[in-house]
């Protein structure tokens, strides 16, 4: 009873009735006041403990004891998760195995319209780098490896940036090129 007249509760009161003069005054809505939430805090363990007992006793249903606990009458069954669909189309969509291309037919099919990505177990093509002048060859092929090694290798020293990501790509230009893109402080890490 102390603490409840020294406590949070005249606190509250105060705070309750300044928000309701801001409320219905200055922003002019007095049809409007304020409302404190979630002082009813619930232990959630004791709250199930609590249920149980009276489910088990025969007083409440479960669907009631559900009800209370803010969830629906009945229990619906979580959905059953399947094994992976591994059969695809040409497209790379999944299929049915009767519409499934096999991997070998997978390389031969059509390339894909413009705009679609597809997923596929093929490598990436080579991508050509444009050296700057007077660096020697002027293109270099990259192999998707390469490129990944790139991206590891920039990722742990240049990154985090502040420069929206303008030293990481300095730094993929640098390894790219070999250690000739013309970014003297990147490139002296792939020399």
């Amino acid at each position: 009873m102390q603490a409840t007249q020294e406590g949070l509760v005249p606190l509250k009161a105060w705070v309750k009735s300044a928000l309701d003069h801001i409320i219905q005054v200055y922003l002019d809505e007095p049809d409007l006041e304020f409302v404190w939430v979630g002082d009813d805090a619930i232990d959630p363990l004791q709250q199930a403990q609590t249920l149980n007992i009276l489910v088990a006793a025969g007083i409440k249903t479960i669907a009631e004891a559900r009800a209370d606990l803010g969830l629906t009458p009945e229990a619906k069954a979580a959905p059953a998760f399947g094994k992976y669909n591994h059969n695809h189309d040409e497209r790379g969509w999944f299929s049915t195995a009767e519409n499934a291309v096999g991997p070998s037919d997978r390389a031969q099919s059509k390339a894909p319209p413009d705009g679609i990505r597809v997923a596929t177990d093929r490598p990436a093509a080579p991508v050509a780098v444009t050296r700057p002048e007077g660096s020697g060859a002027d293109v270099a092929l990259l192999s998707s490896g390469d490129r990944a090694i790139c991206r590891a290798q920039c990722s742990a020293l240049a990154l985090p940036t502040s420069d929206f990501g303008i030293q990481f790509q300095s730094c993929i230009l640098a390894c790219e090129s070999g250690g000739n893109s013309g970014f003297p402080e990147w490139d002296k890490h792939f020399r």
